[in-house]
């Protein structure tokens, strides 16, 4: 929204009452008021607290799941594995092909199909993030670790 990526309440209620704030009244009062009204305000991603770095790797996969399945070029399966490591990449590449029929298969690239693809893009994507939780303990284990600092001596 204007540049800016913004966190919804995850609870149901704060949610809803973040919505109608948000629909009644200009953006910067809407998310000043739902801030004070919610017992999780909205917030840009950035300003997110930061989870532990293995812990948002499946939040991270999702999202960059999702906005590479929205274009034409669509995901580099072997990009997963080296990021997330080879469970995920698995997991990826299972769940899209429970919609095989709507997926493009180029070497290790998978896209939507156009123009059926990208119509049930919601559904598909859906999948994978539902297939994604399902498995966060098994691809947790397999994140590549980042490499330890190393201090001169």
């Amino acid at each position: 929204l204007s540049g800016r990526r913004f966190a919804r309440p995850r609870g149901y209620g704060d949610y809803a009452l973040w919505v109608a704030v948000l629909q009644d009244a200009p953006l910067d009062e809407a998310l000043r008021t739902a801030s004070d009204s919610s017992s999780e305000r909205p917030v840009q991603a950035e300003e997110r607290e930061q989870e532990p770095e293995q812990e948002g790797a499946v939040d991270e996969l999702c999202e960059r799941a999702m906005l590479a399945l929205r274009t034409s070029d669509g995901l580099d399966l072997d990009s997963v594995g080296s990021e997330f490591g080879s469970a995920a990449q698995e997991v990826v590449e299972r769940s899209l092909m429970k919609n095989a029929h709507l997926i493009v298969r180029n070497g290790r690239r998978l896209r939507l199909s156009a123009p059926d693809g990208f119509m049930m893009s919601n559904d598909v994507i859906s999948t994978v993030f539902a297939d994604l939780e399902d498995s966060r303990d098994a691809i947790l284990a397999g994140v590549p670790q980042p490499p330890a600092e190393q201090h001169a001596t």
